[in-house]
C-alpha cells in the first residue's frame, strides 16, 4: 500500500501534536499538584507597609449655590477715625477764668544757671591738690545754638576741654496757630489748648507734623470761683426834675 508523501507528513504531524498535548496536560497536572502542596505548607508573611499616596485627582465640579444664611450678629465698633482738619481762625475771645492747678508735669529741661548763693561757713583746710590744666578765658568763648531745645549756650573751649558759661532761650513768636500761615524756626504757637514750638520753617499743623514739638501741655479746667461780696453804697444822686414843668426844648415852663 502506497501513501502519498503529503498524507504521510500530515499523519506524522498529527501524531506529534497529540503527544505534545498529552505531555502538556501531564505537566500542568504535576505543576498544579505541586502548587497545591506548596500553598498548603506555606506560612503567610507580615503585611508590608502601605504604599505612597497616589496623586490628587482633578477637582470636582462646583456644587449648587446654597440657601441664604441667617443674618449674623452685629460686629464690634470700628476704630476711631482721624482728626478732621482745623476750622478757620475765629475772633479773639475774652480771657477765660483761671483754671484749677493741673497735675505735676514731667521734669523740664535744664534751666539757666542760677545766682550764686550766700557764702557758707569756712571749712577746714584741705590737702594741696595736683596742678590743674590751664584755665579757659574769653578768647576761647563760643556761642552754640541748640536748635532742638531753643537755647543759645555760651561755652569756653580749648582742645578737648569744654566749660559751660551760661545759656539763654532763643527768642520766638507766640500766637495762636492759623492755617496757611508760614512760621519761622523756633516760633511758639498755641493749638488745641497746648503750646508748640517749631523745629524749622513750616506751615504744617501742630500735633500732626514733626515740624513741631510740644512745649507746654494743656492743664485741667479750674473750678468756678465763689460769688463776691456786695459793694458799698454809691454817693447820693442829684435831685430829679418835674417833667411836667419842662418844655420840649428842656427849658422850664414856669418856676
Amino acid at each position: 500500500m502506497q501513501i502519498p508523501i503529503d498524507s504521510l507528513a500530515n499523519i506524522i504531524d498529527e501524531t506529534i501534536q497529540r503527544r505534545l498535548e498529552a505531555e502538556r496536560r501531564r505537566s500542568d497536572a504535576v505543576f498544579a499538584d505541586l502548587r497545591r502542596e506548596l500553598e498548603a505548607r506555606a506560612v503567610p508573611g507580615p503585611i508590608g507597609p502601605p504604599g505612597p499616596p497616589g496623586p490628587a485627582g482633578p477637582p470636582g465640579a462646583a456644587g449648587e449655590r446654597g440657601e441664604k444664611g441667617d443674618r449674623g450678629e452685629l460686629g464690634p465698633p470700628g476704630e476711631r477715625g482721624e482728626l478732621g482738619p482745623p476750622g478757620e481762625c475765629g475772633d479773639k475771645g475774652e480771657p477765660g477764668r483761671d483754671g484749677r492747678d493741673g497735675m505735676i508735669g514731667p521734669a523740664g529741661e535744664r534751666g539757666a544757671k542760677g545766682d550764686t548763693g550766700p557764702q557758707g561757713d569756712k571749712g577746714e583746710r584741705g590737702e594741696k591738690g595736683e596742678l590743674g590744666p590751664p584755665g579757659l578765658g574769653f578768647g576761647e568763648l563760643v556761642a552754640v545754638l541748640d536748635r532742638e531745645k531753643g537755647y543759645v549756650r555760651f561755652i569756653a573751649r580749648r582742645d578737648q576741654i569744654e566749660s559751660l558759661i551760661g545759656e539763654i532761650e532763643f527768642p520766638t513768636e507766640h500766637e495762636t496757630w492759623c492755617e496757611g500761615k508760614t512760621y519761622p524756626q523756633w516760633s511758639t504757637v498755641t493749638y488745641g489748648g497746648q503750646t508748640w514750638k517749631a523745629r524749622r520753617v513750616t506751615s504744617a499743623q501742630p500735633q500732626h507734623s514733626q515740624d513741631w514739638f510740644l512745649a507746654v501741655r494743656q492743664g485741667l479746667a479750674g473750678k468756678n470761683g465763689k460769688d463776691g461780696k456786695d459793694g458799698q453804697p454809691g454817693p447820693e444822686g442829684r435831685p430829679g426834675r418835674d417833667l411836667t414843668h419842662v418844655s420840649i426844648d428842656g427849658r422850664e415852663k414856669w418856676s
